[in-house]
């Protein structure tokens, strides 16, 4: 399977976990589901932010963003921080830096604000994966 193929599953997956896990803190006595929920989403976006650092790494100039952002004679090093080198490789690395920032406050925090704390960072999540999603793509496919 391609990377961008798994990227963009990994990416939607992310965006419905996460709507749900909004979602399911709302619910009295769920908080613990919405938690688990959040992790799920976090997972998720670390695996479209792997899937697109790996077509970076491997040259898949297959992908607008990879040609757009690298080159085969750039370094590693380089091909490496490509993955926020433009705007819709940045869009997905912030938004799977929140939920990891925002999971390991949630994680920290007392039970009884569990639940609204993990209903916030699972909605700020959902937005920044659907606008990066819906408006700027990192797996959209070149014309070639």
């Amino acid at each position: 399977m391609e990377a961008s193929a798994i990227g963009n599953a990994a990416l939607w997956g992310a965006i419905a976990v996460s709507a749900l896990g909004a979602l399911i803190c709302l619910v009295p006595k769920r908080g613990s589901m919405g938690r688990s929920l959040l992790f799920g989403s976090l997972a998720l976006a670390a695996v479209a932010a792997g899937a697109l650092t790996y077509a970076l790494v491997t040259g898949d100039f297959g992908m607008t963003y990879v040609a757009e952002t690298t080159s085969r004679s750039a370094p590693l090093p380089y091909r490496v921080a490509a993955l926020w080198g433009g705007m819709e490789g940045s869009l997905l690395f912030y938004a799977t830096l929140t939920l990891a920032v925002g999971a390991g406050a949630v994680r920290r925090l007392a039970r009884d604000v569990q639940p609204v704390a993990t209903a916030v960072v699972a909605a700020a999540g959902f937005g920044l994966l659907l606008l990066t999603a819906v408006f700027a793509s990192p797996f959209a496919k070149g014309p070639g």
